[in-house]
């Protein structure tokens, strides 16, 4: 598809799109007033059961991610960096998103989800249906051909932040919706916050992959710093508990041994991460080492999401 195209597209729908670029991404912080109790299920309207509204949040919060996710496979596929399996798994990210937002708009009667009557949700989930429509397009493209120019590439780049700007609106109204003014266990808001983490992982990876492509490095390159900050925050409160940041230590020894292993992988990356902070730029050889190291890292906070969910 030549850029041509792409930006023909894009400007088709321009005049719905402008407004979704209003919205910033919001971290989850529960809203002032929401009480805790271990063991206490989700307060909300009957018509949702608690495993819903865990696998709810799980879902919203895996749009934001698996956005993210597209980017770093269509960075990828653009340096030539192991394109087949880039390739596999931006098919992957793209078919657990269309799940996540299919579900999410539908909802599944089965966990006791009900589509949502919520307009401020039922807003948001139109908003990013019409900017992924958009968008997959040119996903199911560089599938197909296994390549994407960077002129494209860099095209794409900005159709995904309005994908991202629109999830981030969503997954903000699923919290307030969940969260504000009721009681929560302890558990669902360490949940909600390590799925966040394993959103920021794949964001940091996004970033990298963006500045090695020298896309709008300077206001990147800030974003980027202030991510590995927050990610090494977040993994310590995650590991000891963080009351500032309302993050509760849990004491289960599966958990905490995925957490550890996770701790290991970013001392490892985050030397190499602050040098791309301070400007140096990585030959392609060592990039590739640390896309392994990134994707090592994305792979382990799922895991810890995964174990997060079961207890």
């Amino acid at each position: 598809m030549s850029s041509v195209a792409v930006h023909s597209t894009w400007n088709s729908c321009s005049a719905r799109l402008i407004g979704l670029a209003a919205f910033i991404v919001a971290a989850i912080v529960p809203a002032e007033g929401v009480r805790y109790g271990a063991g206490t299920a989700v307060a909300t309207e009957k018509r949702y059961s608690t495993d819903a509204v865990k696998t709810t949040l799980r879902r919203v919060n895996g749009l934001e991610t698996q956005v993210q996710r597209i980017t770093v496979e269509m960075a990828q596929v653009s340096l030539g960096l192991d394109k087949d399996a880039s390739i596999q798994r931006l098919q992957k990210a793209y078919n657990q998103f269309e799940l996540n937002l299919s579900v999410l708009s539908e909802g599944d009667a089965a966990i006791g989800m009900p589509a949502p009557s919520d307009p401020k949700i039922k807003s948001a989930l139109a908003d990013i249906r019409l900017a992924w429509d958009i968008f997959r397009s040119n996903i199911l493209q560089t599938v197909l051909e296994k390549d994407v120019s960077r002129t494209n590439l860099l095209i794409l780049a900005e159709l995904d932040q309005t994908v991202l700007v629109a999830t981030t609106r969503a997954a903000k109204a699923y919290r307030e919706k969940f969260l504000k003014g009721n009681m929560v266990s302890l558990n669902t808001v360490t949940l909600v916050k390590a799925e966040r983490h394993s959103y920021l992982a794949a964001k940091i990876s996004s970033e990298f992959w963006l500045i090695a492509l020298d896309y709008e490095v300077p206001r990147l390159r800030p974003h980027l710093a202030e991510d590995v900050k927050q990610f090494g925050r977040v993994l310590t409160g995650l590991r000891n508990g963080d009351p500032e940041l309302q993050i509760f230590q849990i004491d289960d020894p599966t958990l905490q041994a995925a957490l550890r292993q996770t701790q290991a992988i970013w001392d490892h990356v985050l030397p190499q991460l602050n040098s791309v902070v301070a400007g140096q730029r990585h030959p392609i050889d060592r990039r590739d080492r640390l896309k392994g190291d990134l994707e090592q890292l994305r792979d382990n906070m799922e895991k810890v999401v995964d174990v997060l969910a079961k207890i």
